[in-house]
């Protein structure tokens, strides 16, 4: 599933909700193996950069959280240059960015969180970057202006923080990924503009190309698929099992999922969701 917000300046809660959000972090709050490489739960629990543009502005690898606002503000990180046109008013409100949430079927976050198999989160990630990869090639533009004549150009080039989160708003198992628009964008003349957003706020079709993705990366991994309304779910989860997880009553019912006790015996995993689980808490306040 696909759902599109634009973010404006004005939301100051919704604005708050991406800059806290726990899984932007700066190099010295990350967790790290004794080898000094990143955990393996770090790297489901991390926004990371994506994009053309952010590799043009040197934004690669981990989102720490002072870049992500100082580009999400408008302002390239550690310099006074702008992505895109400043307001006349600095107290007019201003289009910050767009955020695209691409939600996995149920029965594929319960493939990674109760039955422990980590290849899915990778499978996701990939499905999310091949949406975008298209969304990239279709949506990046920007208008100008020559000789007093506007016209829309095609840039190519998008800045994003790929934002994972592992639980619904509920509480529930919910695998699913903020993909995070800077409302930027740099032009074949040199200059950094605002998107022509139009065209990427009422896509229909990128959705469908996400779950079209992720089913082919998951039977690649050797899981057999059936069709719903809504797109597909795993072979060998019931609907029964399905409905529970989607009531958020997992994990506190042990006996509706008999996969519990694999979950029980994964202890990276255990410590995932229960990462995503303070996080719930924390943003809720239950």
């Amino acid at each position: 599933m696909l759902t599109i917000r634009t973010i404006t300046s004005d939301a100051k809660e919704i604005v708050d909700y991406y800059e806290e959000d726990e899984v932007l972090v700066d190099a010295h709050e990350r967790s790290y193996t004794e080898s000094g490489v990143i955990s393996e739960i770090d790297e489901m629990t991390i926004a990371v950069w994506y994009g053309k543009a952010a590799e043009i502005l040197e934004q690669k690898g981990h989102a720490g959280r002072e870049d992500f606002i100082t580009l999400s503000r408008g302002t390239k990180p550690g310099t006074n240059e702008r992505i895109r046109e400043e307001k006349p008013n600095p107290e007019d409100k201003e289009r910050l960015g767009h955020d695209l949430c691409f939600s996995a079927p149920k029965s594929v976050s319960m493939a990674l969180h109760i039955e422990g198999d980590n290849r899915v989160f990778d499978a996701h990630t990939k499905a999310v970057k091949e949406a975008m990869d298209a969304a990239e090639k279709r949506y990046a533009q920007a208008q100008i202006q020559v000789n007093g004549v506007r016209s829309v150009v095609n840039t190519d080039n998008l800045a994003m923080v790929m934002i994972p989160h592992h639980t619904s708003r509920e509480g529930d198992l919910n695998l699913h990924t903020h993909v995070y628009v800077m409302n930027g964008t740099l032009c074949p003349d040199g200059k950094w503009r605002a998107l022509q957003h139009e065209d990427l706020v009422h896509t229909q079709w990128l959705g469908s190309y996400y779950r079209q993705k992720l089913a082919e990366n998951m039977q690649e991994l050797g899981y057999r698929i059936y069709e719903t309304k809504d797109g597909f779910e795993l072979q060998g989860y019931s609907r029964k099992d399905i409905e529970v997880v989607s009531r958020g009553e997992w994990p506190s019912s042990p006996n509706d999922i008999s996969a519990l006790e694999q979950f029980e015996r994964n202890p990276k995993l255990k410590e995932a969701y229960q990462k995503a689980a303070k996080a719930y808490r924390k943003e809720t306040g239950r």
